[in-house]
């Protein structure tokens, strides 16, 4: 037997399998075409081998760390200014690198909600013309896990609140836009607020009820019941988002906290409709006002936060009495206004008798207004 042969091959092995290890991991934001915030500090993060020497280098600067017990690593690099930079490259002791190119400043916005949000440019008035205008490079947006630079290939799959807002912000300020679009259809607030931030509010004891009294359903029964949740209400509408059993937070799991800390200027928040379908509506308020609370303190600063208010639908109102559960969720945005650097677009009188989400030009003043107005003053509604 060749055991100097054999020696090599073991040696190989051993060593491709530590080179494997040692691969540097970085959450899915951090990828080609991205937008980073400017003038504020920049949270960079992931997972290497446990002791590996990270360092990670932009423009003119270096930070270097080193990865934790568990393999977690972070760095915060120092503000940047608006424009083009070269490449961010993350290189580990290891010798892996990541390379990751064409990377803009500006201003980052995160756009979350249900189908309101996620309604996208294509269904919206005037598509084609739209489309035919729709020449941004320094417009892009994350979504499906990857950063899409605008263009009006692109630009009919993007979210249209988040990008007539984004737009506006553009030609306002002139500065690059990001839009990370983090939104899913038919979903009530209480999945995008975290289960403990819920769970320590006495107003909503009722609805965590189930949850404080069993242990939560395994990341694989959450994310099974999130798919049946979402056929059922892709299959028999409205009415059976109350049947369904998703656990509170499990967007807030699964989407958010992936994203935390990534610098943000702000939020702007377009949902409400699955919860003015159940008997929870009046306590909207109180959960919008948990939800932005708790993202941030996940991100440590109060940025600005700005709801869009549902539009009307169906008939027009008859008898001063009468309440419909959107009535309570337009009630409980207007409460959360009590809190510092939050603002509300109003889009009453855009709204249509049998579409929930109304394709009009109309509608998108809302997202125009935000953005006229995204540096929040004392001035509340637009």
């Amino acid at each position: 037997m060749n055991y100097r042969a054999l020696f090599y091959c073991i040696t190989l092995l051993v060593a491709t399998a530590i080179s494997s290890n040692a691969v540097i991991r970085m959450p899915r934001v951090f990828s080609e075409h991205m937008v980073l915030q400017a003038g504020k500090p920049i949270p960079v993060w992931g997972t290497a081998e446990p002791g590996e020497t990270i360092t990670v280098s932009i423009a003119e600067q270096t930070k270097i760390t080193t990865a934790d017990t568990e393999g977690n690593w972070t760095v915060a690099l120092e503000p940047l200014s608006p424009g083009s930079l070269p490449t961010l490259v993350v290189k580990g002791s290891s010798g892996h690198k990541r390379e990751i190119g064409d990377v803009i400043v500006g201003e980052v916005w995160l756009c979350s909600g249900q189908s309101n949000m996620a309604m996208a440019v294509s269904k919206a008035w005037d598509f084609e013309q739209e489309k035919a205008t729709a020449h941004w490079h320094d417009i892009r947006m994350f979504q499906a896990n990857k950063w899409i630079v605008c263009s009006p290939e692109t630009v009919g799959s993007f979210s249209a609140t988040a990008y007539f807002f984004g737009r506006e912000i553009h030609r306002i300020i002139g500065r690059p836009v990001g839009l990370l679009n983090i939104s899913s259809g038919g979903n009530p607030i209480s999945l995008w607020t975290s289960l403990e931030a819920q769970q320590a509010v006495p107003e909503l004891k009722l609805i965590m009820a189930p949850y404080n009294e069993a242990v939560m359903a395994s990341r694989e029964d959450a994310q099974q019941a999130e798919s049946d949740r979402q056929h059922a209400v892709e299959t028999e509408g409205k009415k059976a988002v109350a049947q369904m059993k998703t656990p509170p937070g499990y967007l807030f799991d699964d989407r958010i906290l992936p994203i935390v800390p990534f610098a943000i200027t702000g939020v702007i928040w377009y949902q409400g409709e699955a919860d003015s379908y159940t008997v929870n509506a009046n306590l909207y308020g109180i959960q919008l006002e948990t939800l932005i609370k708790d993202w941030r303190r996940r991100w440590g600063y109060d940025f600005p936060f700005i709801s869009v208010q549902l539009p009307e639908i169906g008939s027009p109102q008859t008898q001063p009495s009468q309440t419909h559960g959107r009535v309570l969720v337009r009630e409980g945005v207007l409460k959360s206004l009590n809190l510092p650097n939050t603002g509300m677009a109003i889009t009453l009188g855009t709204g249509e008798e049998k579409t929930i989400i109304p394709p009009t030009n109309r509608k998108w003043d809302a997202a125009w207004q935000c953005g006229h107005s995204h540096r929040i003053t004392d001035k509340k509604m637009w």
